[in-house]
């Protein structure tokens, strides 16, 4: 005799491609608009975790996140002594399964804490019907074909991978174009049409340089033409600890990222009484309303 038993089963979750399937099924069983739930966050750095396993790219956009928080820091030093910021948290943040960027969450001694929301200021350009994707990444899901990595920001690669997908290509006279800071071609490749998605492996330089530091331009484009179908930038910046280079970092992470917003939880306090209104920071708005951020409320929790 046989036993009806509950089938379960376990897949990798990727936000780019599940969250949407996840939601439909949630509005479908729950009959309720989730139009507005909060956004998908993705773990990627908690106060509990080591510290030194955060990597160089993260420490950087700690480092750009913090430079904001300065001119709200002296002010709170009217109030607070011995006033100091811990980084709680750092998350990728995603929304209808398309990457936003990342979240920075703060805490102040006092218990109040600042999340600060940093988007990509470069997406990708496409120009042409006949390009469906057009990625760069160095960590790529063979499976489900997507790069688990998004940032664009490579600390000296000896290798990053190129994913385009068409949508319909017959043309024999098309290729992909790599520029440094400088204008210069790092490779150029033919690209051939397929119905399958196209992963190119770009190849940089054996012994970096710092000439490779900088915005990179990354281009598909007609040969007799020199029509542009689609266009993307990167960043490469090199794993060197030197100050001088760190401010270069900062500068060209400025460019690249965006600090678009802000958001506090309140603390009642006397002493220090509409302190976020004498800043002269991005206006802060209340995490507990930011769909973005770790502390807004997701209807989604008490099902």
């Amino acid at each position: 005799d046989t036993i009806d038993k509950p089938l379960f089963f376990a897949r990798k979750f990727d936000p780019t491609i599940d969250e949407t399937i996840l939601d439909w099924l949630d509005e479908k069983i729950s009959r309720r608009d989730l139009s507005n739930s909060a956004f998908y966050l993705q773990n990627i750095y908690h106060i509990n975790d080591d510290e030194n396993n955060l990597n160089k790219l993260l420490k950087l956009i700690d480092s750009y996140a913090r430079t904001i928080l300065i001119d709200y820091q002296e002010h709170r030093r009217n109030c607070f002594r011995n006033d100091t910021i811990q980084l709680e948290q750092i998350h990728s943040i995603f929304q209808s399964s398309l990457y936003q960027g990342y979240s920075l969450q703060y805490k102040y001694n006092d218990g109040e804490q600042i999340e600060i929301l940093i988007r990509l200021n470069s997406f990708t350009t496409i120009n042409s019907q006949q390009v469906k994707r057009f990625e760069i990444g160095q960590g790529l899901d063979s499976k489900e074909i997507v790069f688990i990595d998004r940032s664009r920001t490579f600390m000296e690669p000896k290798l990053v991978k190129v994913l385009i997908e068409w949508e319909s290509m017959t043309d024999n006279d098309t290729s992909l174009v790599i520029n440094s800071p400088s204008g210069a071609v790092l490779q150029r490749v033919k690209l051939l049409p397929s119905i399958e998605p196209l992963i190119i492996d770009v190849v940089f330089p054996v012994v970096s340089s710092p000439e490779m530091i900088g915005i990179w331009q990354m281009s598909i484009i007609k040969e007799n033409h020199e029509n542009f179908l689609a266009s993307l930038n990167f960043v490469v910046l090199l794993s060197d600890e030197d100050q001088t280079l760190h401010i270069r970092y900062l500068t060209i992470l400025k460019k690249f990222w965006s600090i678009s917003n802000m958001c506090t939880t309140n603390i009642n306090s006397s002493l220090c009484n509409n302190l976020s209104n004498q800043t002269q920071i991005i206006t802060s708005s209340d995490c507990f309303q930011q769909r973005w951020s770790y502390f807004f409320y997701d209807m989604k929790s008490d099902w």
